[in-house]
């Protein structure tokens, strides 16, 4: 069965039965299968995200199993506002921020960390907050996500985190295009 594949720097569309390394035409790294309808609608403004994210080794996450404590000290040590919550099987289930673990304190009357390694991370996820991107989104749809976060957790087909799209990185390849 023929795909079609495009290709982010020359914008050239073709089709093969397979997934091609490089652009037939420009002969760059940057081609992703894209869907017949995205072609249909005229907006086929090809985009690799995955060259543009920072991958999942080099981010900051936490598992819902964690504990509190442990999630505060992570974003003691990091500063983040904001950090990704992955399950037992690193699937991005939400994310927690600042305000997630203050609600928390003040909840659990106590800023004690000794008393908040008996909470899980799990019990104050927002798993409404910062939606994910799959991996092969288009332009548009990381675009649209980045208007509203800083960052865009990026997943694959099973819903686990690949990495994530930061604004400024957005931004910096947007303004280089």
């Amino acid at each position: 069965m023929n795909m079609i594949f495009a290709c982010d720097p020359c914008h050239f569309l073709f089709s093969r039965t397979w997934q091609p390394e490089q652009c037939p035409d420009c002969g760059k790294f940057y081609v992703q299968c894209v869907s017949p309808q995205s072609i249909l609608r005229g907006n086929i403004v090809v985009m690799n995200i995955a060259k543009l994210m920072i991958p999942k080794v080099s981010t900051v996450f936490l598992h819902e199993n964690n504990t509190v404590r442990q999630g505060l000290e992570r974003f003691m040590i990091h500063g983040y506002t904001a950090i990704p919550v992955l399950n037992d099987k690193e699937q991005y289930i939400g994310s927690v921020t600042e305000g997630d673990f203050l609600r928390h304190l003040l909840a659990v009357h106590t800023t004690d960390l000794k008393r908040q390694e008996q909470y899980k991370i799990g019990d104050i996820v927002r798993r409404d907050f910062c939606p994910a991107l799959q991996i092969d989104a288009d332009r548009s749809q990381a675009v649209e996500a980045a208007l509203n976060q800083n960052f865009v957790p990026i997943v694959d087909g099973r819903g686990v985190l690949c990495g994530i799209l930061t604004r400024k990185n957005l931004i910096t390849y947007l303004a280089q295009q």
